[in-house]
């Protein structure tokens, strides 16, 4: 397990814990994740962290159908890292999900540390223990 640890400056802070988008599923619902991202990118005091499953993922051996998804992993991964693009700077940390483990454990290549790598956003493995503090409030 890896440790996360964060101060903000401030007494407020949002985070919006990103994943299980499934992107590539016929299930994803793309236009809900648009306005997610639209949504955090507004937030003046928002952050993500991404929680894994972006990706559907589906791959020979897996439960998914591979022939069903929209789009080949590969790709899933390019579009995954182009739309959370414009809230990079906004983005803590990734943890890997079951969906993403199917290609590690297949070709040892981890999707979600791709997609943290191009973001420049921290992987952190499988599991995480993140902190984060807040500018303490002084009575008066």
């Amino acid at each position: 397990m890896e440790f996360y640890h964060r101060r903000f400056k401030g007494k407020e802070m949002t985070l919006y814990p990103l994943g299980d988008w499934h992107y590539g599923s016929r299930q994803a619902n793309e236009a809900f994740i648009k306005q997610v991202i639209a949504e955090v990118g507004a937030d003046k005091n928002g952050y993500w962290c991404g929680m894994g499953d972006f990706m559907e993922n589906a791959i020979i051996g897996s439960k998914s159908d591979m022939y069903t998804q929209l789009l080949p992993p590969k790709e899933q991964m390019e579009y995954i890292s182009d739309l959370l693009e414009p809230i990079k700077d906004k983005g803590l940390f990734f943890i890997g999900g079951n969906h993403e483990a199917r290609t590690m454990r297949l070709a040892g290549i981890q999707p979600e540390m791709y997609i943290s790598t191009r973001l420049g956003v921290p992987y952190m493995g499988y599991s995480c223990m993140a902190v984060f503090e807040l500018d303490r409030v002084r009575g008066p």
